[in-house]
């Protein structure tokens, strides 16, 4: 370490890379380095780093490479998990031969290397990456594209339901499950944003079906709505339903959360759509957890604490 400012090498997905270059890069303690690929240079510049950060846990080919370096000059590395990667790690199910050698590979890796540590971003990542032999520490960090400071709108007057279902993974993200509540609900209004306007079932009036759309749209979409439904097969602390709730919209989800209601079948969901159907106020509860919970500069804290705990040696969460 240079004094007390902490050299870091960050790789991942270019929004994750813009995002905590803004959550680092103005702060004293951090000189941040970005990495978008792997080549010569990189491999001569990775052996002046303090700390290597890696988002995300399932290593691509690039990711793997810089693993590797860092392991070569003994420099600390942070790994840092989301929903789909750990989904992967733990249902071997769905991964074909080459996936499940690669699992294979990376559970060795994370084994051997003894300065490997790992960060879950919701509690229930933590600990189906504990049932794999993998020691992660819980920091929520959220979206990049959740904004914090954001207008908390009244509720429509039209009981209304907005869910994310890209296209070609219905069925991982409860398109049937949604579509049979919408019949059971004819008076509720349904929304599904990130599909196409032709896959809308002809026999459901109260459900209209979206493409991608932008930022200004999504923010008129949840104006316009309840609450959001998600009952996927698994998540992590998703962006969505973050928003939702920053913006007092109720969210009905598959995993236990402060002001969520909880819910993995169509009869549970029932329950708290009919629950949310007595509410005339926004959820305001949802809004100011998020508020104090997930903001940038939370994250920053805990992630700084995190390092210098590492550098230090003061963390013990390693993998044993």
């Amino acid at each position: 370490m240079n004094g007390n400012k902490l050299k870091i090498g960050i790789i991942g997905s270019q929004i994750w890379i813009d995002y905590f270059a803004e959550v680092f890069g103005n702060d004293e303690n951090f000189d941040v380095c970005i990495y978008k690929s792997f080549n010569v240079e990189v491999y001569k510049s990775i052996r002046r780093l303090d700390l290597i950060y890696i988002m995300f846990g399932w290593l691509d080919k690039p990711h793997l490479l810089i693993f590797l370096t860092a392991f070569l000059y003994r420099i600390p590395i942070v790994i840092h998990w989301i929903g789909t990667d750990v989904y992967r790690m733990i249902n071997t199910d769905i991964l074909n031969f080459k996936m499940k050698l690669k699992r294979l590979i990376m559970k060795i890796l994370f084994k051997v290397n003894k300065n490997c540590y790992h960060i879950a971003c919701a509690p229930w990542l933590k600990e189906e990456l504990t049932s794999v032999g993998i020691n992660a520490t819980f920091i929520p960090v959220v979206s990049p594209l959740t904004g914090i400071n954001v207008e908390i709108y009244p509720l429509p007057k039209t009981l209304t339901v907005l869910s994310y279902i890209p296209l070609g993974r219905e069925d991982f993200y409860g398109e049937q499950k949604l579509l049979e509540i919408a019949r059971m609900n004819p008076d509720v209004k349904f929304i599904v944003v990130a599909n196409s306007p032709d896959r809308k079932p002809k026999d459901l009036d109260n459900v209209e079906y979206y493409g991608w759309v932008s930022r200004e749209k999504m923010e008129e979409l949840y104006r316009n709505s309840t609450c959001v439904l998600r009952l996927t097969a698994h998540d992590g602390l998703l962006g969505l339903g973050i928003e939702a709730l920053l913006r007092g919209r109720y969210l009905i989800f598959i995993y236990e959360h402060p002001y969520v209601y909880k819910a993995t079948t169509i009869e549970e969901a029932q329950k708290a759509l009919d629950e949310i159907r007595t509410k005339m106020e926004p959820n305001y509860d949802g809004a100011r957890y998020v508020r104090e919970n997930y903001s940038t500069e939370i994250t920053r804290e805990k992630v700084k604490k995190f390092f210098f705990e590492i550098l230090k040696g003061e963390h013990y969460e390693k993998d044993s």
